[in-house]
């Protein structure tokens, strides 16, 4: 599933950024499905940064910050400065 959202992000952004929230926050995801998608999660991370939705932004960056909460920090060199930052 991640893959697929991730071939789908450029034009559906702020859905695949909802979805993979939901998926990635569901009690009952496997930890492998972090782990072995970082490729696809970052796709879909980047797309909902760049889209200009600031909704989307918010999330992307929401979702980042939950993976660093849970080891998965390689996504932090995502994130803008706070002054770049959509409030």
């Amino acid at each position: 599933m991640v893959e697929w959202l991730a071939k789908i992000s450029v034009d559906e952004a702020a859905n695949t950024i909802e979805a993979l929230g939901l998926l990635l926050r569901n009690p009952h995801t496997e930890h492998w499905t972090y782990t072995t998608h970082k490729d696809s999660i970052r796709a879909i991370l980047e797309a909902a940064l760049d889209c200009g939705i600031p909704e989307a932004s918010v999330k992307a960056e929401a979702t980042i910050g939950y993976l660093a909460s849970i080891g998965e920090s390689e996504y932090l060199n995502l994130t803008r400065p706070i002054s770049e930052t959509i409030h």
